[in-house]
């Protein structure tokens, strides 16, 4: 029986020695750093991994006092809290910003647990520490760009608002005005599109640095969006006050900036809105700004526009007319007229441009002038070019199949188009679509347009170029390209725009003007096309001066497909002025 009873104390000592070894590997091999103290806080153990956590070593802890990891940087009553809660038997869980022995600060989620001995004191502490530093800084990151622009470290638009709300209830109790201001930077697309988008992001970050240390500590900078920053301006004084800072702004971002060996000169437009005149809550400010800097964007000179009533009566008929016009595809709304190109050589109608007409069924005839700039700046000119193209193409082939099969259709076509990385596609589709010959549709750019990016738009061109169909420079000689630009186009026309011809038979220096750019297009071996032409007087003189293709209400104005159907009929081989009024030059 002993000996039973002693081999069943054995087999309980060995279970046991095996639990301890167990426990003892947990806690050695614990990725948590384990530390147990007596009941006054002096350092009786602490494992492994509290000397890889922290640096100090078993020797320089054990028999002191558990204080070795403090920072100094943790409030003191969170310690005094602490202390009152193990003492009083409770288990106390927080996160304590402490210091390694290296001097680096790192955070650690902690647990105190009190032990009691036989008689129900407390005689130990045993402390489990845990590095929570890395998920700390995740949650200080997730903070941040909750709050704030990634890119440039500016409030986003979650702190613009939260900002806004704070200072209209300051500026509400100090009768303060506020300024809201939004600023974009010109043509920024260029710089990211023709040098890449690194280029563009340092760019970003520089102007929002000039910004920040433009603006007070009570303003707020904030990056909306783009190339768009909104600021508020607190406690204003007078319009003067913000004007004046606003040409602050247009100055210092108007600096050179360097971007490696890169010196980019870049410039802004400004709108802005006054709190509470233009607008008591920020998505109102913020619209009214916006209209203010689309209409600054259109002047010349200072880019710089406040809000005004009358700006809102405008930017209510254009969001209306944005509204319409993304309709007035599916509507059958849009129209395409055609203005005839003549050929005095042959007395033949050649080509026709095609002209966009929207007809609006509460306004009527809405001229083109006012809806393409805003199909331009909403995107609707894609879908809405290429149901141009597509109807064009549809209407030349038609014509052709009538009997005029050398007939041209000229397109004109915007830069919004071109920038499109499928434009080339487009019109290959629409080419194939239609089964017109390529040769016969003829793309029209303005002037300006080209001269934009003109890099970019020798790739563009090179590339519709290739699919055979015909380029034409539209409204020559009111831009600002040189020679040399020109010969690099892969241009078959250049057309005189109207300004020119209005009054060249009257004036010597239109005249001159005209005659040296027939002169030139020759040179180049392209063909020139006058548009405008109104008089048989500027018709003859342009003859006389080389260019025998003409374009104008002399012929006729823009008409519908039907009435231009008629008029090939009519006056295909000799316009009704040319048998009315016979002049030996021109026969």
């Amino acid at each position: 029986s002993m000996r039973l009873s002693l081999l069943a104390d054995r087999q309980k000592r060995e279970l046991a020695e095996q639990e301890l070894r167990k426990l003892h590997q947990a806690v050695e091999q614990s990725v948590s750093s384990l530390v147990i103290t007596d009941a006054k806080g002096v350092t009786e153990y602490v494992n492994p991994r509290f000397e890889l956590t922290t640096g100090f070593r078993q020797e320089e802890v054990i028999g002191k006092r558990y204080n070795k990891t403090r920072s100094g940087q943790t409030p003191k009553a969170v310690y005094e809290q602490m202390w009152r809660t193990i003492e009083s038997g409770h288990i106390w869980e927080g996160e304590l910003l402490n210091r390694k022995k290296s001097g680096e600060l790192f955070w650690e989620l902690v647990s105190i647990s009190p032990v009691r001995n036989k008689q129900g004191e407390i005689s130990n502490y045993i402390g489990m520490h845990h590095d929570i530093t890395q998920r700390k800084a995740m949650e200080e990151r997730l903070n941040f760009l909750a709050y704030h622009d990634e890119l440039t470290g500016l409030p986003n638009r979650s702190l613009l608002t939260d900002r806004f709300t704070q200072l209209i209830s300051h500026s509400q109790r100090h009768q303060k005005k506020v300024a809201l201001l939004i600023l974009d930077l010109n043509r920024f697309k260029l710089i990211n599109d023709s040098l890449g988008h690194e280029t563009g992001d340092r760019v970003l970050v520089e102007v929002g640095n000039r910004l920040t240390k433009l603006a007070r500590t009570s303003d707020t900078v904030s990056r909306y969006g783009g190339a768009e920053f909104v600021i508020l301006l607190t406690e204003i004084e007078s319009a003067n006050t913000v004007t004046d800072f606003a040409r602050r702004i247009s100055r210092e971002i108007s600096k050179p900036i360097t971007v490696g060996d890169r010196l980019l000169h870049v410039s802004c437009t400004i709108g802005v809105a006054l709190w509470p005149e233009d607008g008591k809550t920020l998505d109102n400010l913020l619209s009214n700004a916006d209209a203010a800097m689309y209409q600054a964007k259109k002047r010349n000179g200072e880019k710089l526009q406040f809000f005004t009533e009358e700006l809102n009566h405008q930017v209510q008929q254009r969001m209306e007319m944005e509204n319409g016009l993304r309709n007035a595809v599916q509507g059958n709304e849009l129209e395409l007229y055609y203005q005839p190109q003549f050929n005095q050589q042959t007395n033949r109608i050649t080509g026709m441009e095609a002209l966009l007409r929207w007809h609006h069924p509460h306004r009527g005839l809405i001229s083109p002038d006012r809806f393409i700039p805003l199909a331009e700046e909403t995107g609707l000119i894609l879908p809405i070019g290429e149901w141009v193209l597509e109807t064009a193409c549809l209407q030349l082939k038609q014509f052709q199949r009538n009997g005029y099969p050398d007939l041209v259709v000229a397109v004109n076509v915007s830069v919004r188009q071109l920038e499109g990385q499928d434009m080339t596609d487009t019109v290959h589709r629409i080419i194939s679509k239609t089964a017109i010959n390529p040769s016969s549709l003829e793309i029209e750019i303005t002037e300006s347009t080209m001269m934009e990016d003109p890099d970019r738009m020798i790739e563009a061109l090179s590339a519709l170029k290739k699919l055979g169909v015909r380029l034409a420079l539209d409204d020559f000689g009111t831009g600002h390209s040189s020679l040399s630009y020109l010969q690099r186009f892969p241009f078959d026309k250049i057309k005189i725009d109207r300004a020119f011809i209005r009054n060249i038979t009257r004036s010597e220096d239109d005249a001159a003007i005209a005659m040296t750019i027939g002169a030139m297009a020759k040179s180049l071996k392209l063909e020139v096309i006058a548009e405008g032409v109104e008089t048989e007087e500027q018709m003859k003189f342009l003859k006389r001066c080389g260019c025998d293709n003409i374009q104008g209400y002399l012929i006729s104005k823009p008409i519908p497909a039907m009435e231009f159907g008629h008029l090939l009929a009519q006056h295909q081989i000799q316009p009704f002025w040319l048998t009315q009024n016979p002049d030996p030059q021109l026969q």
